[in-house]
């Protein structure tokens, strides 16, 4: 999928359905947890499978089969709220309260030690364009769509967590709604829904997460993003709708990861139209992306038509004409003698903001790098189905024919392809007996301006010609990792800027 997909349906009818609906509600589910490296529902019920066996001698920490072995036969035999359910029959309800946050951030996390990803990331931005008609809520424990409203560099702003009971919000805070409790890093947390009997007892009385649901679904547009919608509550809510002239209602899927490399092609889109027609009947359009990258991607746009009505310009005439302009007016594409001169000058422009991202790390750390490091610039092509090296600081492209496109796509051999479809830096070593590059890290490129608005142009990729263990591409924190892409990346955008000053 290309950026064309955008303006085609159903993207384009939700986007639109966006621009003019009245209330908007966002379901958050795991996707949303998962790209900030947190676990899933599944996972989570495994680590605590483990603990609550260990705890109780039921299992030895040095028996790794045995522990593995214990895990799979409780989902298989079970499932996973079966397993939740041993769990709970093995644990105190006051210790489980306290294992719970430990299993899904680790013992003695920080605010630091997660960042919202890129979905949590465009809540701001709704916010902005709905003001108090969006309503925030999510199946999620986690508190990262509290801290994306806390970190918002464009409009920083409080959030609370609301699990059921009566909490003063402050005036111009955001209300997020945990329908199955809150677990967050600042210690407090609400009654969790986790296992098989919390699950019975909300069908068996007409809980405020239903009321809540129930009425937000007939008020206005409901999306729901990053969950496979397999939640037995949100399903109950949706079917005891079912039939209703309701408000649009859509699903974003994702498939990234969701096949393997070389899956027959009928495969997916028997199942794609197989989903559609399920959700349909329950009046939800199901909306199919091909990489996490396009999800976030997707709610920018919604806020964008929100707020710039008959204004708005899709996403990938937006694009167009930024790549263009940058191709023409920055890098002399279609002109040897301008594409020399600029590989000249924009390699020297992006050695120096190579240096100071460098120089921005060693000042957190407190110490020098030692280390040769290299820089390439991967832009996309004009439809944005493909990814370009266009610069790197450790030699010049003479000849642009020589300069082969790479398609955008999940399974690429390329760190900067992978990176740039999740939406997150990654990282790999290399060990290639022609290279002298031995680790590499990809740090996508998003544009974010009030021309074009936020595009994701490319991803910059810093090698190494150490290996893993030696270079400090791998051994800096996540907190100096996170200085030094910022300041790389915000050097390099102002770079790309310039034709449009």
């Amino acid at each position: 999928m290309s950026f064309a997909a955008f303006a085609q349906p159903p993207l384009d009818r939700l986007i639109a359905d966006a621009s003019t609906a009245q209330r908007l509600t966002l379901m958050l589910g795991a996707g949303a947890s998962i790209e900030a490296g947190l676990p899933n529902w599944p996972a989570l019920i495994e680590r605590l499978l483990v603990r609550a066996g260990t705890e109780r001698g039921l299992l030895h920490d040095t028996d790794e089969a045995g522990r593995t072995r214990w895990v799979a036969e409780a989902v298989r035999r079970d499932g996973y709220l079966g397993a939740a359910a041993i769990v709970d029959a093995l644990t105190d309800e006051s210790v489980l309260d306290t294992w719970i946050p430990e299993a899904l951030y680790g013992v003695g996390c920080t605010a630091a030690d997660f960042f919202p990803g890129p979905i949590c990331r465009q809540l701001p931005r709704l916010v902005d364009a709905f003001g108090p008609a969006c309503e925030l809520m999510t199946t999620n424990y986690d508190d990262l769509a509290e801290q994306a409203m806390r970190d918002d560099p464009l409009n920083p702003r409080e959030a609370v967590a609301y699990v059921g009971e009566h909490r003063e919000v402050p005036r111009d805070a955001v209300q997020v709604v945990h329908l199955h409790g809150y677990a967050g890093r600042d210690g407090a947390a609400g009654r969790l829904v986790l296992t098989e009997s919390d699950y019975q007892r909300m069908q068996q009385t007409v809980s405020w997460q239903e009321t809540r649901v129930r009425a937000a679904l007939g008020a206005g547009m409901f999306v729901f993003v990053g969950t496979s919608l397999v939640d037995p509550n949100l399903v109950r809510y949706l079917y005891g709708d079912a039939g209703a002239a309701t408000p649009p209602r859509y699903a974003i899927f994702v498939r990234q990861d969701t096949y393997e490399e070389g899956v027959p092609a009928g495969v997916p889109v028997a199942r794609e139209e197989a989903v559609r027609a399920r959700w349909s009947a329950v009046g939800v359009t199901a909306v199919f992306v091909d990489h996490y990258v396009d999800v976030a991607q997707l709610l920018y746009e919604m806020a964008r038509a929100k707020q710039l009505g008959d204004a708005y310009v899709p996403l990938p005439d937006r694009a167009r004409d930024w790549v263009e302009t940058v191709q023409t007016q920055l890098l002399g594409i279609g002109d040897n003698d301008a594409f020399v001169r600029g590989q000249e000058v924009f390699g020297a422009q992006l050695r120096s903001a190579l240096s100071s991202a460098i120089a921005a790390a060693e000042a957190l750390e407190g110490r020098r790098w030692q280390e040769k490091l290299a820089v390439t610039m991967w832009l996309i092509d004009t439809d944005a189905t493909h990814l370009i090296n266009r610069v790197t600081t450790d030699r010049l492209h003479l000849d642009q024919e020589t300069v082969e496109p790479v398609e955008i796509d999940e399974h690429a051999r390329w760190v900067a392809v992978r990176s740039y479809c999740r939406g997150l830096p990654l990282a790999e070593t290399r060990d290639i007996y022609a290279s002298r590059w031995h680790f590499i890290r990809g740090t996508p490129l998003v544009i974010d301006t009030k021309r074009h608005g936020r595009i994701p142009v490319g991803c910059l990729t810093t090698a190494s010609m150490k290996g893993r263990d030696d270079t400090m591409l791998n051994a800096m924190d996540d907190i100096v990792e996170a200085r030094f892409n910022q300041a790389l990346s915000t050097n390099v955008l102002a770079l790309l800027n310039q034709p449009f000053r």
